[in-house]
């Protein structure tokens, strides 16, 4: 039996777990930020220490999926 997330949705099995981190993996080692992209929704955040340093950004966190997409270019 599946468990349930904190938004009621069900989650996923290991293999989905790692089928979707080995997709990112591989995105990200190929440069791909249209794939990178896909595993996010539009309100994404991030936080990062490198992005308070490279943006100048208190507390380093990147909103939304335009400024992920932004900062990872």
């Amino acid at each position: 039996m599946q468990g349930r997330n904190v938004l009621g949705e069900a989650g996923v099995t290991k293999e989905e777990a790692w089928k979707l981190a080995n997709e990112w993996i591989a995105a990200w080692n190929a440069h791909d930020l249209d794939a990178i992209l896909t595993h996010y929704d539009e309100a994404v955040e991030l936080t990062s220490p490198v992005a308070a340093q490279l943006l100048g950004i208190p507390g380093g966190k990147v909103s939304g999926k335009a400024n992920v997409s932004a900062y990872f270019q």
